[in-house]
């Protein structure tokens, strides 16, 4: 799994697209874009694909905190990361991508489930780099290795 931030049109998607040589129409790519509302992350069996890119990690959060509890969406994304570590290592050359936008500097919201999301965030996003092979932090298109483990690439 390879986890990815950095600011809003920082160039994340850009940079995970060049890094793993592919483009968005790839035929290797599932790209679940969650800017859009109405997306839905498939369940494991019908990932078809090698490669799967989540872009907008941080509105999937979002989702799960419209719908649950803070302790439950920890949970279910702690069991999220699992089931894509599984994911991997069931076949060979499948990789996870997980891009998010970092919203947790700047001014506090004022407003208490903004706050909440901008804690969700970060704890989730802990999570994601504690469970991921490889993190990059993305700022103007370049990247900053947070962390590169032995397994994947």
């Amino acid at each position: 799994m390879h986890f990815i931030t950095g600011g809003s049109f920082a160039g994340k998607r850009n940079w995970a697209l060049n890094f793993y040589q592919l483009t968005k129409k790839s035929d290797c790519l599932q790209l679940f874009n969650f800017y859009s509302e109405d997306t839905k992350l498939a369940d494991a069996d019908q990932w078809k694909k090698p490669i799967m890119m989540l872009e907008g990690l941080e509105y999937l959060i979002k989702q799960k905190l419209d719908a649950m509890e803070m302790e439950e969406v920890l949970r279910h994304f702690r069991q999220l990361f699992q089931e894509f570590i599984h994911w991997e290592k069931q076949g060979e050359h499948r990789q996870v991508i997980i891009i998010g936008s970092d919203i947790t500097k700047g001014i506090v919201p004022m407003e208490k489930r903004d706050r909440e999301w901008r804690d969700a965030v970060g704890w989730v996003y802990q999570e994601a780099v504690r469970n991921a092979v490889r993190a990059d932090i993305i700022w103007y298109g370049i990247n900053e290795t947070l962390k590169q483990g032995k397994e994947g690439m």
